[in-house]
């Protein structure tokens, strides 16, 4: 609860001032949601000077960074792996190969 007002209702308000801003209707949600969508990102500009900018971005937003990563072995060439051949006794005692 906050300020005595229920999650559920104040996400309803927010969801029907989205509606609004959407089809250009001005309400007391629709000035809601502008006001909380301009404190939302006045902090996240206040968060940035002092915190991993990435790191805020994807909590908050959902932005996610690609990188090509190379899995390979020396000079690009392929990882190869050998087993051993060899008899494991498992939990359960059994022998498999």
């Amino acid at each position: 609860m906050i300020a005595g007002i229920s999650m559920s209702t104040l996400q309803n308000w927010m969801n029907w001032g989205e509606e609004d801003v959407e089809k250009g209707i001005e309400s007391p949600c629709a000035d809601l949601y502008w006001a909380y969508q301009r404190a939302r990102g006045a902090g996240a500009v206040r968060r940035l000077k002092d915190a991993d900018g990435e790191f805020v971005l994807e909590r908050s937003y959902g932005y996610t960074k690609e990188q090509d990563v190379n899995l390979g072995g020396q000079d690009g060439n392929p990882v190869q792996v050998e087993f051993a051949e060899e008899v494991i006794e498992t939990a359960w005692g059994e022998d498999h190969q």
